[in-house]
């Protein structure tokens, strides 16, 4: 006779089995795609790209006040990772996505724009969630290789511009595009996040 108790446990022990292993192998999807930064950070990297120095005061400004510390000389332990993707700059209000990977989970915090961060208590950030989940939202921004892609060199006259920061442990590095009106192969990269950022968060980031 069939042990159909017997056969019952081993069935659960194996759907527990999948199930581990499926949020391993997406979390090492996660991990493998957030680990290629290689800039050594032994002390903050001065603004070495013209454009820094513009784009960085702005981003200095807005988070002035707030929790958020610099992400470039902030302390951060070894396995600690985090990428922000700031959006706006010269007439545009300053929003950004700040994705933080503490012990292998992930959080996001979605920064508005100064007029609207007045309605919070803090005025500082909210929490908010991709809705397919963190290793499909991390294949779509990996699709557009957002960890290692090199941006623009120069800053377009007042026109709208993406920083994307990314820190993992003591290695960091930035990059910038612009939004420019012949919607240049660049440009429409940046569009491409922002699609995929408003897809995700249900915000705008246009």
């Amino acid at each position: 006779m069939v042990n159909q108790k017997g056969i019952l446990k081993a069935l659960l022990c194996l759907a527990c089995a999948v199930t581990l292993m499926t949020g391993m192998w997406k979390a090492g999807i996660v991990e493998d795609l957030i680990s290629k930064v290689s800039t050594p950070l032994n002390t903050p990297p001065p603004f070495a790209k013209g454009w820094e120095e513009i784009y960085f005061k702005e981003i200095g400004s807005r988070i002035e006040g707030t929790p958020i510390l610099p992400l470039r000389s902030k302390p951060m332990s070894p396995k600690t990772k985090e990428v922000r993707i700031w959006i706006g700059f010269g007439h545009q209000s300053l929003k950004a996505i700040i994705l933080e990977n503490n012990n292998g989970d992930w959080a996001a915090k979605f920064l508005p724009p100064v007029d609207k961060a007045s309605e919070l208590l803090d005025k500082s950030y909210i929490t908010v969630m991709p809705k397919s989940g963190w290793a499909t939202f991390w294949t779509k921004l990996d699709n557009l290789n957002i960890i290692n892609a090199d941006g623009d060199q120069d800053v377009i006259g007042d026109a709208k511009g993406l920083v994307v920061e990314i820190r993992t442990g003591d290695s960091y590095r930035n990059y910038m595009y612009n939004f420019p009106p012949d919607k240049s192969q660049e440009g429409l990269k940046a569009e491409e996040i922002c699609n995929v950022l408003s897809s995700e968060f249900d915000l705008s980031f246009h």
